[in-house]
């Protein structure tokens, strides 16, 4: 049985169609709905039902009409800006992958330049970023989740100063001034080569799959490579789940100068909009090596002073 359009009632505020019979209080569509928009539109402060039914109603002279999509302003938390990674001449030249706005002095993962192009691109089909990356490299869409800035600036501060490497980036989501994408293999680069020499330090989080770390040997495979930048001279921060059982965790506490153990869990953020996703159900520790320095290393419950 086909549903009928609830006449009067207010388009999805993602896309902008009208929805069916049944759905008065419903903000956004079925299709929307399960595309995460009605979580993305949660911060969106509400109108009032009748002003947005009158406000359809008057599109066109067509009772019912839905309205155009509404370009959602985004939250406080969700606006904080952090620098792009400028291209080889120095600016940023990253458009909207659906309209061709630039989109210079946006986040770094940004793609489109509203969400009304947003939700268009998605209605066309588009694939989510994560997907894409992962078919590009052989990886899992969730090895590309991200670390919050203020917390890699956190431990950047506890280090001395700014990373000079992030040792595993897409390249739009970097955190340093230069990085490595699995196009270089950080598992076998060496980083020292790369990382700026005027901050000898690397960040890394690198991604959680087996599929991974080279022949399946998933996060040892990246320790090790820590192991070999600290040999290089650099100071390595790796952020990983403190799995006491693990391979990877008996060589990070026997080769590590210091181990910070999250005292909360991280609230990483989607690899597909860039916003924050509470509800993480692991815990985290960043493995510290330090040239010249060798385990044991010394553990230590740590958050970022005035972190949330």
């Amino acid at each position: 049985m086909t549903a009928t359009a609830l006449e009067g009632a207010p388009g999805c505020l993602a896309c902008g169609r009208a929805r069916p019979a049944g759905a008065r209080w419903a903000r956004v569509c079925g299709a929307c709905s399960a595309r995460g928009y009605r979580r993305r539109l949660s911060a969106r402060p509400s109108e009032p039902f009748a002003d947005r039914a009158t406000a359809n109603a008057s599109d066109a002279g067509r009772p019912g009409a839905a309205s155009p999509p509404l370009a959602r302003q985004p939250s406080a938390a969700a606006s904080e800006p952090f620098a792009a990674p400028a291209s080889a001449n120095g600016s940023d030249a990253r458009a909207c992958r659906r309209c061709g706005a630039p989109l210079a002095g946006r986040r770094v993962d940004a793609t489109t330049c509203s969400a009304a192009c947003r939700a268009a691109w998605h209605r066309a089909g588009a694939t989510p970023r994560a997907e894409r990356l992962a078919a590009r490299w052989g990886l899992l869409p969730r090895d590309f989740w991200r670390t919050p800035p203020e917390l890699v600036a956190a431990v950047a501060g506890e280090l001395g100063g700014p990373f000079g490497l992030d040792a595993a980036s897409a390249g739009d989501d970097a955190v340093a001034a230069r990085w490595l994408t699995p196009d270089e293999d950080a598992r076998t680069a060496p980083w020292a080569e790369t990382c700026d020499p005027l901050h000898p330090r690397a960040w890394c989080n690198p991604p959680y799959s087996k599929v991974a770390g080279e022949g399946g040997a998933g996060l040892l495979t990246w320790v090790e490579a820590a192991v070999r930048a600290r040999d290089e001279g650099l100071v390595v921060a790796l952020l990983v789940p403190p799995s006491t059982s693990t391979r990877y965790w008996r060589l990070g506490c026997a080769e590590a100068a210091e181990i910070l153990l999250l005292a909360r869990r991280v609230a990483f953020l989607d690899p597909n909009t860039g916003l924050p996703q509470r509800g993480n159900r692991g815990d985290s520790a960043i493995l510290i090596f330090r040239p010249g320095q060798r385990g044991p290393a010394q553990v230590r419950s740590w958050w970022p002073v005035g972190g949330a």
